[in-house]
């Protein structure tokens, strides 16, 4: 539901290849949609590429779990954060 509502939606795992994967996925599952904004299936940590999750626009992105540590806690508290190691702890999602 967050992804057809065009939320700001952060997956993260210690496995990358679960990331890209999970991401692929979802995205595919929304045909016959498409998702038109800021997609990164994995978020490179290095440039200040973290900053797209300050940004005010909706997008999707993945990023490895030990990345988190780079990101500051204000922001996440803004995203719907779905950890893909322990898929029951997630932030809430209210429409």
């Amino acid at each position: 539901a967050a992804a057809l509502t065009e939320c700001r939606i952060l997956i993260h795992s210690v496995n990358v290849a679960h990331v890209a994967m999970v991401a692929e996925v979802i995205t595919a599952l929304l045909f016959p949609f498409t998702w038109q904004l800021v997609y990164i299936p994995v978020l490179p940590i290095g440039g200040g590429m973290l900053e797209i999750l300050d940004a005010p626009m909706s997008f999707f992105v993945g990023l490895p779990t030990a990345s988190l540590q780079y990101v500051e806690k204000r922001v996440l508290e803004e995203i719907l954060v779905v950890d893909l190691d322990d898929v029951a702890s997630f932030t809430e999602y209210d429409v």
